[in-house]
């Protein structure tokens, strides 16, 4: 579906929209793993992605009866499936090569090898990471993005969204904690998880802003998720104590790297191919 004309109902404000679908996900994501525990099962937090991803797309097509307000359009498909998979080689796969070779370098000989997982379980994951990737992108940047853009630049409008997705991972340290990771551990665990983050949501942010489709998006996303899934890195000598917050640095370090070359990237193709910039809520998608 296409979006010839400005949505014609307002029931909530952008800005407030936006916090109040991140509110309504962020609850069922505490209740999934701090109550349920349901990423201690087989078939991890499934509740936490699909029914806030349900409750999401039901409003936008009763209230706006088309899902490209979200970014979710057939337009430019095909470039937008090219730019999800360079994004995916760039942002992904050079800094883990960057990041492992430095690994050798500090002494540590790490292997990447394929995790030993049945067949079914890699086939609903592949689903379960397809659904994490609807849900989440359609929350920060399809709709998230666009509603803070009613307030301010894009690039504001970015970082803000940016910032929510990296605290939206803090769940992750706080329950290392819970489970009897120390402190000081937990708190460079969390420093460095919101900062790796936030970075992510910046890329996807300015991925969708420069071609208005969620499409490139969704794919890195799924792509970056499932493959840290089927896979394993393990150390002939395993990093501890300062190694590992150097590890941290480490890593930080390759992903901003991939990051501003992606970011280049992007620009380059979307004013080569004329991409459409994205704009507010409250305006049409070109």
């Amino acid at each position: 579906m296409t979006e010839s004309t400005p949505p014609h109902k307002t029931l909530v404000p952008p800005v407030l929209l936006a916090i109040l679908f991140f509110v309504i996900a962020m609850v069922f994501r505490v209740i999934d793993i701090f109550v349920l525990q349901l990423h201690l099962t087989d078939w991890s937090i499934i509740t936490s992605k699909v029914i806030p991803l349900v409750i999401l797309l039901v409003y936008v097509a009763v209230v706006y009866r088309t899902f490209s307000v979200l970014g979710i359009h057939t337009k430019y498909l095909v470039i937008n499936i090219v730019l999800g998979v360079l994004t995916y080689i760039l942002y992904f796969v050079l800094p883990l090569a960057l990041e492992l070779f430095i690994e050798l370098v500090f002494g540590l000989v790490p292997s990447f090898t394929l995790s030993v997982i049945p067949a079914v379980f890699v086939v609903y994951f592949l689903v379960f990471y397809i659904i994490n990737s609807f849900m989440e992108e359609g929350l920060f940047r399809g709709l998230m993005l666009r509603c803070f853009m009613t307030k301010t630049n894009v690039t504001v409008a970015n970082i803000i969204q940016a910032l929510f997705f990296g605290f939206w991972h803090i769940v992750w340290p706080i329950n290392a904690l819970l489970m009897g990771m120390d402190p000081i551990s937990a708190a460079w665990y969390a420093a460095y998880y919101i900062a790796s983050s936030f970075i992510f949501g910046i890329v996807t942010g300015y991925l969708f802003q420069k071609t208005s489709s969620l499409w490139a998006p969704i794919i890195l996303h799924t792509l970056w998720n499932f493959t840290l899934f089927i896979t394993t890195v393990s150390y002939l000598f395993p990093p501890s104590g300062l190694m590992t917050i150097i590890l941290y640095g480490t890593t930080l370090f390759t992903e901003i790297i991939g990051a501003i070359i992606v970011i280049l990237l992007i620009k380059f193709i979307s004013q080569r191919q004329k991409l459409p910039e994205l704009t507010p809520w409250s305006a049409p998608l070109p």
